[in-house]
């Protein structure tokens, strides 16, 4: 049986990855210092009561202090509460 985490309410969940800049000369250089600096997550799931429409793996932009970390299965999510959302990337 695999376990998932559901979000309740008007929670979305997000994974967090790290997200990379290319820069001229061929170095990938992370875009935050560490994990907790992130305020862009990829969508994976909406609770029962959000009212927006997304996709997998459209970005999201948040504020970075929003939301409740978890690691998952060695991956690290984020709850978010859909009024927490600034602005969505379309995958």
């Amino acid at each position: 049986m695999s376990e998932k985490i559901k979000p309740c309410n008007d929670r979305i969940l997000v994974k967090i990855k790290k997200i990379e800049e290319k820069r001229e000369s061929g170095l990938i250089v992370p875009t935050a210092k560490n994990p907790d600096d992130y305020n862009k997550a990829f969508f994976v799931q909406a609770g029962p009561n959000c009212q927006g429409e997304y996709n997998e793996n459209d970005l999201i932009i948040f504020p970075k202090q929003a939301g409740t970390r978890l690691e998952w299965n060695n991956e690290s999510y984020l709850l978010l509460r859909e009024d927490d959302i600034l602005a969505i990337i379309e995958s």
